[in-house]
């Protein structure tokens, strides 16, 4: 674990906003930053994002016209998104796609702390988690009709029509979606929350604010019949519009894994 981790799990603030402890012990974060070939590390802050250009692909997120951005002025710092017509979307997307996730492969981790302006229904959908290398648009990861894309993605879905709830999720890319729990984590409007997964080798674990959720995924001995495990994906953070308005505030998001 690296030094800056540590210091910031010290603080009041970190109790609450700071990355999970229990998520990611064990990860010498410092020596992947040092030495890329130790393993793969994606960091994102909120509070230096650049602004979001609409309709354009860059970092290679996207955003739709009419997008709205405002810093988050609460302890640590963060950014509020939001766009302001139906079907409009905002994703931020990592360039690369450098996280395995197969029987034997490095241990992993995801995290991300986020809040939605508003839980209620009809609102905006939201996916957060890894993606593939795949371009990201107003439709990808999330198209029109409330659902996601098929594409090869792992993690938490806020449904368009069910906003006080996220779904545990993932899809293998011309496979039928799989829920892995329904209504696995409950959001609360206007409060960060951290969203997290981790992966030992063997099985796929996600979090909510530092507490393991119940169900699990066991990586398949298959490749890509039952879960992405066959390609390489990246970091997404993604807000999909819907009848009205809402925003995502992000504070910070991390994923790594050692290779």
């Amino acid at each position: 674990m690296s030094a800056d981790l540590v210091k910031v799990e010290s603080s009041a603030t970190a109790a609450t906003y700071g990355p999970t402890p229990a998520i990611w012990t064990g990860f010498n974060l410092e020596a992947i930053r040092c030495d890329p070939s130790r393993g793969a590390l994606w960091e994102f802050n909120g509070r230096d994002m650049g602004f979001l250009t609409a309709n354009a692909v860059a970092g290679p997120g996207f955003a739709s016209t009419g997008v709205t951005q405002v810093g988050d002025s609460v302890a640590g710092g963060g950014v509020v998104v939001g766009v302001d017509t139906d079907n409009d979307a905002i994703v931020i997307k990592q360039a690369a796609c450098p996280f395995y996730l197969d029987l034997g492969k490095g241990k992993f981790a995801f995290e991300a702390c986020v809040k939605f302006s508003t839980i209620a229904n009809t609102i905006n959908g939201a996916f957060i988690g890894l993606l593939d290398a795949v371009a990201p648009s107003a439709t990808v990861p999330m198209p029109d009709d409330g659902t996601l894309s098929d594409n090869n993605m792992v993690g938490f879905w806020r449904l368009e029509g069910d906003g006080d709830r996220c779904d545990t999720t993932y899809t293998a890319n011309g496979i039928a979606r799989v829920i892995v729990a329904a209504d696995a984590v409950t959001l609360v409007a206007n409060a960060y929350i951290r969203l997290g997964m981790t992966f030992d080798g063997a099985v796929l674990t996600f979090w909510a604010d530092g507490v393991k959720l119940a169900t699990t995924k066991t990586i398949p001995t298959a490749d890509g019949t039952d879960f992405p495990n066959d390609v390489y994906m990246g970091a997404c953070i993604a807000l999909k519009n819907a009848s009205t308005t809402g925003t995502l505030g992000i504070m910070w998001a991390r994923a790594a894994q050692m290779y």
